[in-house]
């Protein structure tokens, strides 16, 4: 699946990560009361829908001018690209 997110990034997923149980797996740590678990979840979900260069590519998309990748920046776009794989009919059961 490929997409553009609201502020301009271009991304390809692959739709079948959503059934994936290590993307599960991470979802569930993301989910977690535990912030290192939350975070350590939360990383590999990216880098699971993503991938490495995907990943970078994001990072850079989002970077401000003092070379920072702030947080807030890459939720925002995960959170957007996951809900386009989520209305994706080739992503359901």
């Amino acid at each position: 699946m490929k997409g553009i997110t609201s502020s301009g990034f271009e991304y390809e997923i692959n739709e079948g990560i959503i059934k994936d149980w290590r993307f599960t797996k991470a979802i569930a740590l993301a989910d977690s009361e535990d912030e290192t678990d939350k975070l350590s979840g939360y990383t590999k979900v990216v880098q699971l829908l993503l991938g490495k260069e995907g990943e970078k590519k994001l990072e850079k998309h989002v970077m401000t001018e003092d070379g920072m990748v702030p947080m807030e920046s890459i939720n925002r776009e995960v959170i957007e690209m996951m809900h386009a794989l989520r209305q994706n009919p080739e992503s359901k059961n």
